[in-house]
């Protein structure tokens, strides 16, 4: 428990740039997402206020770009949801793909509407009722913590195969609503009721814009409960979504300025859910490479532990692995004497010209006022039994002789050995850029170190049952 509030207190490098650009939580994401909407705003603002309706309107291929480009994300989106469906059996993933389809189906029946049924394009149908639906399915989405899992083979693939159906059930109704005449068209553009089109759209509009707000609000609350990434991401899509809503609503019609605007807001948004998409794959990749090197840390040290024959070559093996498999460029390895007065280094791996070489006995306490190795982070972490990090070796006067070799990112921890509520030495590595030493990273440095500390602490109880009956013989020898 020490280890691990040490870990949570001296951490300072938790993430990466873009690990927080994506991981943003609480009050983060929230300034985050209000700056977002702010820029926005400001944005649509400047357009109105220096473009006139004509100027600001799109031309159709702008507009059927645009669309294009909704359909691409969108379908894009339905695949990776529907994917981490089928590997979680979670209830929320087969309902973001089929929002996202929605939305996607939309946008391609919007574009053949553009080219095929003008009068349907002209009064953005499609895209408002797929919107409807998709708002609300991504409003119910965060609240469905239900797994669809089951054992038997034959449910799974009837499960994913309705999952598929309800995927594409939505791009295919948008497009019939789009090649066939039909009620709403009429219901929408009601003929010489223009109070009751407006009326309808007004409504239709808040209802929309509400679901939308829910949706944010609930990937919002479920990305800060769980941590989920996705959920983060999410809520950087809907805020533009929930801007071009009411922007929309001062639109005339499909061709008008405002129309235009809530097009390229929604355009933003899918902007930035690639965006977002792309860091989230980049950092699983990460991960996943992090797992495999921890794993092969892991393996190294599992190895030294068994196959060393001494104390001396299970410390050099130990100090070597964290410079091998972990990146550190100087591992050194201190152990307490019984009297727990001196810290001797016992083990190094780094430059040969070390000012510590193995033999060397510090003090843990000095009656002298000025400060020392006693004062440093070794003898910190050893007496509080935390690790302990220091940010910068050239303000830290214990790191004074790793300063020739030091870079100017470089950073180095301290990691106590415990034994049984007892700690036996103090392991201090030192890495050349900051960025190595995540939050991730000094987790497994905090395991090899517990995982070896008791193999050190068995060892040195044999070497010295070793040497006292060495002793005993040479002394009934002698006799």
């Amino acid at each position: 428990m020490a280890t691990e509030q040490g870990i949570r207190s001296a951490d300072p490098h938790a993430k990466s740039l873009l690990e927080r650009a994506v991981l943003a939580t609480g009050e983060a994401l929230c300034r985050r997402l209000l700056i977002w909407a702010a820029v926005l705003a400001v944005g649509v603002v400047m357009c109105r206020l220096i473009l006139s309706s004509e100027a600001a309107s799109l031309p159709k291929v702008a507009s059927a770009s645009i669309m294009v480009i909704g359909s691409i994300v969108g379908l894009a989106g339905t695949a990776y949801f529907l994917a981490r469906f089928v590997l979680s059996w979670e209830l929320r993933s087969v309902l973001a793909a089929v929002a996202l389809s929605s939305m996607g189906g939309g946008a391609v029946a919007q574009v053949v509407a553009i080219y095929a049924r003008p009068d349907v394009a002209a009064s953005g149908l499609v895209a408002t009722v797929t919107w409807v639906v998709s708002a609300a399915l991504f409003a119910v989405s965060p609240r469905a913590n239900v797994s669809c899992y089951c054992g038997n083979r034959a449910k799974a693939v009837a499960q994913s195969g309705l999952a598929l159906l309800a995927v594409l059930i939505f791009p295919l109704l948008s497009l019939m609503l789009v090649l066939r005449d039909n009620p709403l068209t009429d219901l929408w553009y009601p003929p010489d009721s223009p109070l009751v089109s407006h009326a309808i759209r007004l409504i239709v509009a808040a209802v929309a814009f509400t679901l939308t707000i829910a949706a944010l609000h609930g990937h919002y609350r479920h990305s800060q409960m769980s941590g989920d990434r996705i959920s983060s991401l999410l809520c950087f899509f809907f805020v533009p979504c929930v801007l071009a809503i009411p922007v929309k609503v001062l639109a005339s019609g499909w061709y008008d300025g405002w129309s235009s605007l809530s097009q390229v807001l929604f355009l933003f948004g899918w902007i930035a859910l690639v965006w977002g998409f792309g860091m989230e794959n980049a950092i699983m990749q990460k991960e996943v490479q992090d797992r495999l090197q921890e794993l092969d840390a892991l393996h190294h040290v599992s190895w030294s532990i068994v196959g060393a024959r001494s104390v001396c070559e299970l410390l050099d093996l130990f100090a070597a692995t964290h410079i091998d498999q972990l990146g550190a460029k100087i591992a050194s390895v201190y152990l307490a004497d019984d009297c727990g007065s001196t810290l001797e280094v016992c083990a190094h791996r780094g430059p040969e010209d070390s000012p510590a070489p193995v033999g060397t006995k510090f003090p843990l306490f000095s009656e002298g006022q000025r400060p020392g190795f006693h004062t440093g982070h070794t003898v910190k972490a050893f007496t509080s039994g935390e690790p302990q990090i220091a940010n910068d070796v050239f303000v830290d006067v214990e790191f004074v002789p790793w300063r020739m070799i030091a870079a100017d990112d470089g950073c180095a921890v301290s990691l106590p050995l415990v034994d049984q509520e007892r700690t036996i030495g103090v392991l201090n590595l030192y890495f050349s850029e900051s960025r190595l030493l995540t939050r991730q990273r000094l987790r497994l440095l905090a395991i090899i170190a517990t995982t070896a500390t008791p193999a050190i602490a068995n060892a040195l109880s044999r070497e010295s049952v070793t040497r006292a009956s060495d002793v005993d013989t040479n002394f009934d020898l002698a006799a």
